[in-house]
């Protein structure tokens, strides 16, 4: 029997045809009715929402205004005057609002709202209305004429001011301004007309408080946001927007999400925008303005549910946007290097806590218990430089640089970690690095040292707990353990042993996790015998997870993932949040990985020419088997001074800023990012100089495959310090 699929699934896509229209959140009456009223209305008005109701009592009040002319004239056999200016006034206004109409529907009410259109119609009805009173008439021309209008202008402004403060002019400071315009002309002008001045004081009076009144409940209506839905603009909206952009239907998606309860986090946030997007729909409201804002809300509930839908990780990078303005050199490194290469297609078209720390007693058995004075910069020596160490210990820098942290720090007190114990792992650890030119335990020591600083340097270190400062440390010197120097792509693409026992899926990085845990097991199986099972599992957790995170091919997925969590948001997790920890701890050991750009210019080059040394060794590999070179592999066609420019601008800096806009640390922003500006000035001015030789000078290019193999042999000469006479003596 198979059981039921409780997995999330987007709805499927149901366009628009013209015949059938699915809304969300409606039932089927209600489709009908928007199909109904928009198929009566899409011809006339489409895509307009036009003031209806006002220019129909507008017109009907111009009629009744020009009766009372017409029925003034007739029983008082008044001037000819008098009715050809009401007739002129009036059934000019008629034209006149018909003409603003048609050009509401060319241009659209929301040009109208911005131009005040609507304000000069209303003031030019409110004026005809005005000048058309017999009361006022015999004022402008100055005759005597007794006899009492069936209507006053009062009367008329009070009916147009009720039909247009919903239809017409919404905002209450213009609808006060102008009929308090309006009102006044009407005052002054019966004042000196035939009609009693007490009776116009009253009615001016009686017409104002109308007025605010209606400003009253205009300011009501709009703090509410809602009005009595009609039904027809409604429908027409929904019928355009959907029928424009052909809207997929959510009414599949209402339906899973509404028969059980979200069991993950993306179904709470889906059915909380499909909640979102049903209650705009709803809304009504006759401002032109709110209206629109309430459709381009429900556009962005739409748009991010279709993201939601087709994408496989939201936090995935548009990695497009990353190369976009790089060579294609550039595009080619980032894609085989940076981009997992277990994964189909490409975007390139070619194939500390903050404890009080000791001293401890130095007794590796190496004879150089001076040594302590340098190791104790570790974590606050940025540049520290771990060829010294490599050298004093005769090849020992991670057992040294090892050693002497945990029992600085006080963790083998903690876990109760004997001195043998800890002295064995850590031997059998090194001696498990391949004596390659970068990836050896030279390289695991310095990123130790990197990683501690960084995490001294912030206030990280403030909520670390003892066991994550012992799993990063773990971490940071086993990270590449058995590294073969060849990189992953490499791997699998010539079908090595190690590609296929991991999946292709970070073969690397899976390999150094598993290395550590297999010598922890052989050689010190009970060197954790103190901590509870739940404890370790943490541990072990802690420590898979940031070795995974040094796998190159993840980077800008870890990237993505870490700027949309926290780089979008307005206040950051507290520092207590161990996931937050985490996330930092996973960007730490990116950054202590390949900080040696961001080191001085004399250790950053020398730790060039190490890793560039082992890229021409595969390079002159994947020849030999005949697969496509990988980029800045080619020791015959790659210029040095522009792949390292460019892995500095592209690649480190923004990993850099990205971590120190979270930690927010000065000393990071001092050592680090402004070391990584220096050296990438340091390699572009090698890359003009080269540019703009002369022609006399071109004889150095000649020789440009010797010049790049001094730099990789002066990389490989280990400088004796000053003091290494003194400490093996």
């Amino acid at each position: 029997m198979k059981s039921p699929d409780h997995s999330f699934r987007a709805p499927d896509p149901l366009l628009y045809d013209g015949h059938s229209l699915a809304v969300p959140g409606k039932d089927i009456s209600m489709v009908s009715m928007v199909e109904s009223s928009c198929s009566q209305s899409e011809n006339l008005w489409p895509g307009k929402q036009l003031s209806l109701k006002f220019y129909f009592c507008y017109y009907c009040l111009l009629s009744i205004c020009l009766g009372n002319s017409l029925a003034y004239y007739s029983i008082y056999n008044s001037s000819t005057n008098f009715l050809f200016l009401s007739i002129i006034l009036l059934i000019g206004s008629i034209l006149f609002s018909l003409a603003i109409m048609i050009l509401e529907v060319r241009i659209g009410s929301q040009v109208m709202k911005k131009y005040l259109i609507n304000e000069m119609v209303y003031i030019f009805v409110g004026l005809s209305i005005i000048f058309s009173d017999p009361n006022v008439f015999v004022v402008l021309v100055q005759i005597d004429d007794k006899n009492d209008s069936f209507a006053t202008s009062f009367a008329f402004l009070a009916i147009l001011g009720v039909i247009a403060h919903k239809n017409l002019i919404k905002k209450i400071r213009q609808f006060v301004e102008v009929n308090a315009f309006l009102g006044i002309i009407a005052f002054i002008l019966n004042m000196f007309g035939q009609m009693n001045q007490g009776t116009t004081i009253f009615q001016f009076i009686l017409f104002m408080l109308l007025i605010f009144y209606l400003a009253t409940e205009l300011q009501s209506i709009s703090q509410d946001m809602k009005l009595a839905p009609d039904k027809s603009d409604a429908s027409l909206m929904i019928h355009e927007n959907v029928e424009r952009k052909g809207r997929r239907s959510l009414s599949d998606q209402r339906q899973k999400i509404e028969s059980k309860h979200a069991n993950t986090t993306i179904e709470e946030i889906v059915a909380s925008l499909v909640k979102s997007f049903d209650l705009l729909s709803e809304v009504q409201s006759q401002d032109t303005a709110m209206q629109e804002k309430v459709q381009a809300s429900a556009d962005i509930i739409l748009k991010s549910l279709e993201t939601l839908r087709s994408s496989p990780n939201i936090y995935s990078t548009n990695l497009n946007n990353i190369v976009k303005n790089l060579d294609e050199q550039d595009k080619m490194f980032i894609e085989q290097t940076f981009i997992d290469a277990s994964k189909s297609g490409s975007i390139h078209c070619q194939p500390l806590a903050k404890r009080n720390r000791k001293d401890p007693l130095y007794t590796t058995g190496y004879g150089v218990p001076e040594l302590m004075g340098i190791l104790r910069q570790i974590g606050n020596e940025w540049n520290f430089n771990t060829f010294f160490i490599d050298e004093c210990t005769k090849g020992c820098p991670l057992l040294s640089c090892g050693v002497y942290m945990i029992r600085r720090y006080g963790l083998d007190e903690i876990f109760g970690i004997t001195d043998q114990s800890l002295t064995n792992l850590l031997e059998v650890l090194e001696s498990k690095y391949i004596r390659n030119p970068y990836h050896n335990s030279c390289h695991a020591a310095d990123v130790m040292c990197s990683y501690l600083f960084l995490i001294h340097a912030s206030q990280l270190g403030d909520e670390m707990s003892s066991l994550e400062l012992l799993a990063g440390i773990f971490a940071t010197l086993a990270h590449d353990v058995g590294h073969p120097a060849k990189n992953n792509r490499f791997l699998i693409m010539s079908n090595d042993d190690l590609a296929i026992q991991f999946n292709d899926i970070s073969v690397l990085e899976m390999l150094h996790a598993s290395m550590f845990f297999q010598i922890l097991k052989k050689s010190e199986p009970n060197l954790f015998k103190s901590l509870e099972p739940e404890k370790w599992r943490q541990m072990r957790k802690l420590i898979i997870e940031l070795i995974l995170a040094t796998d190159m091919g993840k980077h800008f997925e870890i990237m993505g993932y870490f700027n949309s969590k926290y780089l979008s948001i307005s206040e950051l997790p507290e520092p207590s949040d161990a996931e937050f920890r985490l996330d930092q701890y996973k960007m730490t050991i990116k950054s202590a990985d390949i900080g040696h750009a961001a080191k001085s210019v004399d250790l950053h080059e020398k730790w060039c020419g190490l890793v560039i040394k082992e890229f021409f060794a595969q390079g002159d590999e994947e020849k030999q088997l005949g697969i496509p070179v990988s980029m800045y592999c080619d020791k015959d066609t790659t210029d040095i001074s522009k792949s390292q420019a460019g892995f500095i601008k592209n690649i480190v800096m923004p990993l850099f800023v990205a971590l120190n806009k979270v930690m927010n640390s000065p000393l990071i922003e001092e050592n680090c990012i402004a070391q990584l500006k220096i050296n990438e000035g340091f390699w572009n001015s090698k890359r003009s100089y080269k540019q703009y030789q002369t022609v006399l000078m071109r004889k150095e290019e000649e020789n440009e495959k010797a010049r790049i193999e001094n730099i990789l042999v002066r990389s490989m000469t280990l400088r004796r310090g000053s003091a290494v006479e003194k400490f093996l003596s």
